[in-house]
């Protein structure tokens, strides 16, 4: 089980990277006060096991700091609607495009932030999104 997540998660950070601007991405919601747009691609639903895996974006509509989007591949647990973010990478663009400011393998980087989180599908925007991901075929 420990290579088949090592292998999964080196194959979609390598995916990211090259991949990027190729994704299909499908808006889910804006946030009430307008500052960030989340999408996701359908095309890039993996199931393995009792778990999806995904691409996801943030697309930051206010300029914060240098990282206008950033894109993150997640594994989920439909049964739960627990996930976990496996990799982010920061652009300098919005929509992942841009170069890239930022790239982080989260178990590599630290261990504690790779865990199970409880989203709520009906108060959160993560837990749409999940939910988004799970409904899908």
């Amino acid at each position: 089980m420990k290579k088949l997540i090592l292998l999964l998660i080196v194959t979609s950070f390598t995916s990211n990277i090259l991949y990027a601007n190729n994704f299909n991405w499908t808006k889910v919601i804006t946030s009430k006060d307008g500052n960030t747009a989340w999408y996701y691609d359908k095309k890039s639903i993996r199931k393995v096991g009792n778990y999806k895996f995904y691409w996801q974006l943030a697309d930051y509509l206010k300029d914060y700091d240098e990282d206008k989007s950033v894109v993150s591949h997640s594994m989920v647990n439909c049964d739960t609607y627990e996930m976990k973010w496996i990799t982010y990478t920061g652009y300098s663009d919005h929509m992942g495009r841009g170069t890239i400011n930022f790239e982080s393998i989260v178990p590599e980087d630290d261990i504690t932030y790779f865990k199970w989180e409880y989203f709520d599908p009906k108060t959160t925007v993560q837990g749409l999104i999940t939910k988004k991901v799970c409904n899908s075929e």
